[in-house]
């Protein structure tokens, strides 16, 4: 009996080791793609695409108070 639960304590934590270590690597390789592909943005089109819309609004409200 000893074993057989031993064994099974063991069988379920090998999947859940494999799939945190396969979920910690899809993550890491998911962060240095959306690295390299910021990088590629700022690059090209220098962060255009976020500046404009986080200052759009600033300059409407700064208008607007003026």
């Amino acid at each position: 009996m000893n074993a057989s639960l031993r064994r099974a304590d063991r069988s379920p934590g090998s999947p859940e080791r494999r799939n945190r270590d396969g979920i910690a690597s899809s993550a890491y390789r998911s962060r240095a793609a959306s690295r390299s592909s910021t990088r590629g943005f700022q690059s090209t089109s220098r962060g255009a695409p976020r500046r404009p819309s986080s200052a759009a609004p600033r300059a409407s409200r700064a208008s607007n108070g003026q």
